[in-house]
């Protein structure tokens, strides 16, 4: 099943998703092995994951706030 990311644009997303399916996304990304950072250190995502979850989030937050 694919879900439409809207380019990962966090106003569009939280018009036209659910909180589930922000919330499934999220999850997904979290999930994803190729979304872990390859370089030692204290990261545990690459950067455009952390950009990604970050668009996921505030998806959330606005539709959160928006009720």
């Amino acid at each position: 099943m694919t879900t439409t990311t809207y380019g990962y644009c966090r106003t569009k997303m939280a018009d036209n998703m659910t909180v589930e399916q922000l919330e499934d996304m999220l999850q997904a990304l979290r999930d994803d092995p190729d979304n872990r950072a390859t370089a030692p250190g204290i990261h545990l995502y690459n950067p455009r994951t952390y950009k990604r979850i970050d668009n996921v989030t505030w998806a959330i937050f606005y539709k959160m706030k928006g009720r």
